[in-house]
């Protein structure tokens, strides 16, 4: 094992770990400074600062939610700023639900910006209603909302039908 440290103001903190192979950096990997400011510090934009994995639970869920909400367990890869996320609700029963249809529960809120809503989230559904739906996970949000996109008409509340043997297969990535 061989760790690299930097001392500041009596305070000893390591920045660089090597050990069996695996480097661990204390505060994220610079890729490049900003191509338009060559004197950018590592930390303006392009510091790989966050990976993470893992698991959540998300709830199949409407305006009125089911009897007994539907759960599953998810997978999340969280890369800098965006989150690869896929979940799979098999064969559930959604029986006293209605109005829009919504999945919560993603593992972080999404990003407070204008791009933040707008990354494909890709839909499966099996014995719910076939529509040219779409998810959108709004600013602040830890949820995905699903909407009828028809071209040259007003999108519409995609909701959830009550009744059992519901499939819906989720994947996406969204900016956190």
């Amino acid at each position: 094992k061989l760790t690299f440290y930097t001392y500041k103001a009596g305070t000893e903190t390591p920045t660089l770990t090597l050990e069996s192979g695996l480097a661990t950096f204390g505060g994220g990997i610079a890729l490049q400074t900003s191509p338009t400011n060559a004197s950018a510090t590592a930390n303006e934009a392009y510091t790989l600062d966050k990976y993470e994995t893992g698991n959540f639970t998300g709830s199949l869920t409407a305006a009125t939610p089911p009897t007994s909400v539907p759960t599953a367990t998810g997978n999340y890869t969280r890369v800098g700023n965006q989150c690869h996320f896929q979940i799979k609700f098999n064969s559930v029963n959604t029986s006293g639900a209605s109005g829009q249809m919504e999945i919560t529960g993603l593992p972080f809120p999404a990003a407070n910006d204008n791009d933040s809503n707008y990354n494909p989230i890709n839909v499966i559904f099996y014995n719910l209603p076939y529509s040219n739906s779409n998810g959108i996970i709004y600013r602040n949000e830890s949820k995905i909302r699903f909407y009828n996109i028809v071209d040259g008409a007003a999108w519409n509340n995609y909701n959830l039908s009550a009744g059992s043997g519901k499939y819906l297969w989720i994947s996406g990535t969204y900016s956190v």
